[in-house]
């Protein structure tokens, strides 16, 4: 029953309830499947709840959907009309017509826009006391771009804590609002998605916006997206979805107070002239997937706790030195983290070059990649004198045992994961090293890949055969 009353015409709206008409089309209704019914009738638990806990179930709902709650019962009526989140997408309204007839379904599209336009403005107006916490828009090409600048004031002059706009099918045309924006003061989240133009004018001052997503939107170039990044006074969370027609070659990130990025460039082409930006001194955490830049500039990383990092454009890797050497170099800037994932690529880049940057942070190392250079990692494990936790999933190539124990191994190490283990003799023999020498190894895990059970249990047996620097160390194969 509920399921056909919230497909009632939504755009029946009058007042802030359901006009009279559908009241009363959806009361035979009711009462048809009132009459059917042998069983005993549902009790409603959900209207009994707060209403506090019912806002909360509303704000996961699309607007349209919330409001047609209204005629669900006394207590629902009016309760859409005290929301603060509101979620508009004109993608959940009648479409145009799929007949051969171009102006007919022109027509229809223009009903649509016209339908859409009007729901929004009358919610507004229904909810016009209410605070806004959030307003998420979804809206396609018939939705002008002065109709989402006044909806956006709108939010604005409510107070909105949080935006979410995603625009299609306007190609380069939509454009931020004006000043308004810009000098928001309640705002603390923006999530810009879709065609969305910043432009040379996009820049002002938010004075509070803490957190920010761009995600495949326009810029008119590069000094647009540095102006716009550097005019969030106070930003703390970043992450970015580049497009490869972003229209920007170095994307320049500057920001003091940021703790968070992630960033997200992928092209799938192996051919860039692209280059990334950084300057974020109070950076904490970072999250970056990267084929599209090739060359990397890095200027203050001082505070970075964690990094996962994976640059993979593979011809670039192969072919060309001057890419080598600027990943390597901001691998190298990532000495500071306490937590260091590095992806593919950026594990096979090292095997390049002989590390000697000291990663004097560094308690926990993740290797994830189809293969990982024994010589690269082992100069990394002596950079990295107090590293506890190693972590790869790789079969490893050029094994060689150590002229000198690492610093690491002998005194801080006490968990080793190795993956894709193939129960081979070199990699036996690794791990008899390992133990042999890791004095405070407490566990070492090892997953094979591709063994069947009978060498798989042969291969522990004379696992557990070796001796062992640290008697309280757990092994695990599977």
């Amino acid at each position: 029953m509920v399921k056909n009353i919230l497909r009632l015409p939504f755009w029946q709206i009058k007042s802030g309830f359901v006009s009279p008409s559908a009241a009363e089309n959806s009361e035979p209704k009711r009462q048809k499947l009132s009459n059917e019914s042998t069983t005993e009738p549902a009790i409603d638990m959900i209207s009994d709840l707060p209403e506090l806990v019912l806002f909360h179930i509303l704000s996961f709902l699309p607007t349209n959907d919330a409001v047609a709650t209204s005629i669900l019962s006394t207590k629902w009526r009016f309760l859409w009309t005290k929301m603060t989140i509101f979620n508009f997408d004109d993608g959940l309204f009648p479409a145009g017509g799929s007949g051969s007839s171009g102006r007919r379904n022109r027509r229809l599209d223009a009903g649509k826009r016209e339908i859409f336009v009007n729901f929004v403005d009358r919610v507004f107006l229904v909810t016009a006391a209410t605070f806004m916490k959030k307003l998420s828009l979804k809206c396609g090409k018939r939705c002008g771009q002065n109709h989402i600048n006044n909806w956006i004031r709108t939010a604005i002059g409510r107070g909105v804590e949080e935006l979410d706009l995603t625009t299609y099918g306007h190609g380069l045309d939509y454009r931020l609002p004006g000043s308004s924006l810009f000098i928001c003061k309640t705002l603390v989240a923006l999530n810009l998605s879709g065609d969305v133009m910043i432009n040379e004018t996009s820049s002002g001052s938010f004075p509070n916006l803490k957190i920010l997503y761009l995600t495949s939107v326009k810029y008119q170039s590069d000094d647009s997206v540095r102006k716009f990044i550097s005019s969030c006074l106070v930003l703390e969370q970043l992450t970015v979805v580049r497009d490869r027609e972003d229209n920007v070659v170095t994307f320049t990130i500057s920001a003091p107070t940021l703790k968070h990025l992630t960033i997200d460039f992928r092209s799938c082409s192996d051919d860039s002239d692209r280059a990334l930006k950084i300057n974020a001194p109070a950076l904490q955490c970072l999250n970056l997937f990267d084929d599209l830049s090739i060359n990397f500039m890095v200027e203050d990383l001082t505070s970075l706790v964690e990094a996962k990092v994976d640059v993979f454009n593979k011809k670039m890797l192969m072919y060309n030195e001057g890419y080598r050497d600027s990943v390597v170099g901001f691998l190298m800037s990532l000495h500071n983290a306490k937590i260091l994932c590095l992806r593919y690529h950026s594990v096979e880049v090292l095997s390049y070059y002989w590390i000697s940057t000291r990663f004097q942070n560094l308690i926990r190392l993740v290797l994830q990649s189809r293969y990982c250079d024994w010589i690269a990692l082992e100069d990394l494990l002596q950079q990295a004198e107090n590293l506890e936790t190693f972590h790869v999933n790789a079969r490893f190539i050029h094994w060689r045992e150590p002229e000198q124990v690492p610093k690491c191994v002998s005194s801080t190490l006490t968990r080793i994961f190795l993956g894709s283990f193939g129960c081979v003799k070199y990699e036996r023999t690794m791990v008899k090293y390992f133990l042999n020498n890791a004095k405070v190894l407490k566990s070492m895990e090892i997953l094979t890949y591709n063994v069947d059970e009978l060498k798989k249990e042969n291969t522990l047996q004379k696992i557990l055969r070796f001796q062992r620097a640290s008697q309280a160390c757990q092994i695990k194969l599977s």
